[in-house]
C-alpha cells in the first residue's frame, strides 16, 4: 500500500493478516494448543507443560495490560494433567538403500517421542479459552482497534501541529498502514471517515487474486512442469531435485505476481518482480515468459477452487467453560479528538464480529 496507496490490493497471506489483527490473544491460545499437540504427538516441543506460563510470558503480560487476563488455573491444570498422559514412546525414521548396493541397508533413527492423551490437554485449553472469550473477548477486541486508531490519530495530530497541514496520502500510510489494513480492509477513505476528515485519495479496489492462494501456486507448479519427487531424490538425483526446487520457488511467488499486477494495473516487468535474478541474462526472458503464461493459464482454474481443503473441526468437549472470578475490566473511555467509533470494519457484521464468532468456537 505504501508504494501504490491509490489502489486497494489483495493481501498475499490473509491468515497471517488475521493473526496479526487479533494479536496476543490468538498467539497465546494458538501457542498453548500447539504445545499440547507437540508434547503429545511429538517429535518435540519448544517447552514442556510446567514451563508454558514462562514461555508465553510476553503474551500473558500483554493481555494483563489490556485488562483481559488469562486465568492462572489454566497452567495449573495443564501441569497436573501431565501425570495422566501415556508413557513416552520413541518415534523413529527409517532410511533404506538397496539400489546402489547388492545388499540393502536399513537405518532406524530416533527423531523424538510422543505420548497418548492429547484430548485431555485439548479439552482443558478449550474450556479456559471459552471462559476467557465469554468474559473478555468483546473488551479485548475493543482495546485492539481502539489502541491502534488512537495511535494513528496521535500521529495525525502531531503531523498537523508540526507542518500546519494534513499529511499527504503517502505520508499518512507511513504511520497508518497497519491500522488501515487491520480494520478497514485497506480503505484509507474509511479510516479518514472515522477521524471526520476527507480522504486525500480516491482508491480503486482491484480483485484479481483467487481466494485459494496455495491452490494457485500448486496449479502454476504443474504448469511449469513441477512434479512430486520421492525423498531419496535429494541424494540420488541432485540435479533433478534442484530443478524441481527452483520450479517450486517460482510457483510459490505466483500470488505475489497477482498482487503486483493488481497494484500496477498491468503485468509487472522482470525488474519490478525481481525475476531479473532468476538466472543468466539469456535465461531470464525465457523463464519469465513461461512463468507469466503459467499464471495466466492457472488463474481461471484457481478462482473456482474451494477456499480451503481442511476437514471439519473435531468435536470438542462439552464441559462448561472456566470463567474468571470477576467481570471484564471496563474499556477506557478516553480517546483523542479524532477517534470515533469505527465504520463497518468493526461492527458485528464486519471484522470484529467475524473475529468473535471464530474465537468462541
Amino acid at each position: 500500500m505504501k508504494r501504490w496507496p491509490e489502489r486497494i490490493v489483495s493481501t498475499i497471506y490473509p491468515h497471517a493478516m488475521f493473526a496479526d489483527t487479533f494479536g496476543p490473544a490468538l498467539q497465546l491460545w494458538h501457542g498453548c494448543a500447539l504445545t499440547a499437540w507437540f508434547v503429545c504427538e511429538g517429535p518435540y516441543s519448544r517447552t514442556d507443560l510446567p514451563g508454558m506460563a514462562s514461555f508465553y510470558e510476553d503474551e500473558l503480560l500483554a493481555l494483563d495490560e489490556l485488562g483481559t487476563p488469562i486465568h492462572k488455573q489454566l497452567f495449573t491444570e495443564l501441569s497436573a494433567a501431565e501425570s495422566r498422559l501415556g508413557p513416552l514412546e520413541e518415534l523413529t525414521s527409517e532410511l533404506t538403500s538397496d539400489r546402489a548396493l547388492e545388499v540393502g541397508i536399513r537405518i532406524s533413527i530416533g527423531v523424538g517421542t510422543r505420548r497418548a492423551g492429547f484430548e485431555i490437554l485439548r479439552d482443558i485449553i478449550t474450556r479456559h479459552r471459552r471462559g476467557w472469550a465469554k468474559w473478555y473477548l468483546d473488551a479485548y477486541l475493543h482495546e485492539r482497534w481502539h489502541s491502534e486508531l488512537k495511535e494513528v490519530a496521535w500521529e495525525f495530530n502531531r503531523f498537523l501541529a508540526a507542518k500546519g497541514k494534513p499529511p499527504t496520502v503517502k505520508q499518512f500510510v507511513v504511520f497508518g498502514e497497519t491500522a488501515v489494513g487491520h480494520w478497514f480492509g485497506g480503505s484509507i477513505a474509511d479510516a479518514y471517515a472515522v477521524f471526520g476528515e476527507k480522504s486525500p485519495v480516491t482508491q480503486t479496489r482491484v480483485a484479481l487474486m483467487p481466494a485459494n492462494r496455495a491452490g494457485l501456486a500448486g496449479l502454476v507448479y504443474r504448469e511449469l512442469g513441477g512434479r512430486i519427487l520421492p525423498p531419496e531424490a535429494a541424494w540420488e538425483h541432485r540435479e533433478l531435485f534442484h530443478a524441481q526446487f527452483e520450479i517450486r520457488r517460482r510457483a510459490d511467488a505466483a500470488p505475489r505476481f497477482v498482487q503486483l499486477q493488481e497494484a500496477l494495473g498491468r503485468v509487472p516487468t522482470t525488474k519490478e518482480f525481481g525475476a531479473d535474478r532468476w538466472g543468466q541474462p539469456d535465461e531470464v526472458e525465457i523463464l519469465w515468459t513461461r512463468f507469466v503464461q503459467a499464471v495466466e493459464r492457472s488463474l481461471p482454474a484457481a478462482r473456482v477452487l474451494p477456499k480451503s481443503n481442511s476437514s471439519p473441526a473435531r468435536p470438542m468437549s462439552s464441559a462448561q467453560p472456566v470463567v474468571p472470578s470477576k467481570p471484564a475490566t471496563p474499556a477506557r473511555e478516553s480517546a483523542p479528538q479524532l477517534v470515533t467509533t469505527p465504520t463497518s470494519g468493526v461492527k458485528e457484521s464486519g471484522v470484529g464480529g467475524f473475529l468473535k464468532r471464530i474465537f468462541k468456537r
